[in-house]
């Protein structure tokens, strides 16, 4: 029995990918959602990125990590400006996806990793920066991780939603900054 539904499994993936390449991304979406647990993939506008980057205030010496990176298209932005950029992104699909589009258009940026990997369960200790577009029932949790972790002054930028007892240092719209205060 199990072996069957590993190999239905592959098959819905293959199938999925196929026809993401074959009729776009709004289905590719849609299947995601009905196929995969865990939180939705919802993308980022540009003008929203350019917001997250903005607020983070890269410098060329930051280690920068992305949770739930997505297509990749941050860590693509950041990779350019920072030290080391790496995406967990645990969605098979996604994750796919966000590799495709960095052997396609980004393949000269030698400073990103991307890993197909649940965050919650990494150390970001290192992380200088860190971007989130979570979602709601996470935050508090995330939260709780990121202030045991992270060292003082660490920039966490959260698009839409907010950590529920993080001070915001600062927003933008629905984008808000975070910086680890001194323990």
């Amino acid at each position: 029995m199990a072996i069957k539904l590993f190999f239905l499994l592959i098959i819905v993936a293959g199938v999925n990918l196929l026809l993401f390449q074959m009729i776009g991304m709004q289905l590719f979406e849609a299947l995601t959602i009905l196929f995969y647990k865990g939180a939705p993939y919802v993308t980022t506008s540009g003008e929203k990125l350019k917001t997250m980057l903005k607020l983070a205030a890269l410098k060329k010496s930051d280690r920068v990590v992305d949770l739930g990176s997505g297509d990749g298209r941050l860590l693509f932005a950041a990779a350019k400006v920072v030290k080391e950029v790496k995406g967990f992104e645990i969605n098979p699909f996604v994750y796919q996806k966000s590799l495709k589009n960095w052997k396609k258009y980004h393949s000269e940026e030698k400073n990103i990793e991307i890993e197909k990997k649940n965050f919650m369960k990494e150390n970001l200790s290192k992380y200088d920066v860190v971007f989130v577009f979570g979602i709601d029932y996470l935050m508090k949790d995330l939260e709780v991780k990121l202030l045991e972790e992270l060292k003082p002054g660490t920039r966490v930028v959260s698009n839409l939603y907010q950590f529920p007892n993080w001070k915001v240092e600062k927003n933008e719209g629905e984008v808000y900054l975070y910086i680890k205060p001194a323990e």
